[in-house]
């Protein structure tokens, strides 16, 4: 896992057919398929945010969060964040289309490719 350099207190959270996390300063990452969140002490879930909706539970989890951390596995293209509550949030690729994505606010992104791996295109 290559630890992309990103951390902070998410600016903005929105769950409308995906997840974007947008952290002061900037950075907005965007998961568009099913993902893993992970906690001591609680029960591993699976959101499905291609469905519209998402429980108030975890809209005021998000919203009150600060990342700590968020990593890639580029050539398998998956992503983890880790947030300051110990929680991880996990997305595996999707083979049909882009599970998740990360911009930076000199226009570069990152980007899960269907199928697996990244790419990635800078300002």
């Amino acid at each position: 896992m290559i630890d992309l350099g990103i951390s902070g207190l998410l600016a903005s959270f929105t769950a409308e057919y995906s997840l974007a996390f947008e952290l002061i300063g900037g950075v907005v990452i965007r998961i568009e398929t099913e993902c893993v969140v992970a906690g001591t002490g609680v029960q591993e879930a699976t959101l499905d945010v291609g469905s519209g909706g998402l429980e108030e539970k975890w809209r005021v989890f998000f919203s009150r969060r600060e990342v700590e951390r968020v990593c890639v596995d580029r050539d398998f293209g998956s992503l983890m964040m880790e947030f300051d509550s110990g929680w991880i949030l996990k997305v595996l690729p999707s083979g049909d289309f882009e599970a998740w994505m990360v911009a930076w606010p000199d226009s570069a992104v990152l980007v899960a490719l269907p199928g697996g791996g990244t790419s990635y295109w800078s300002a």
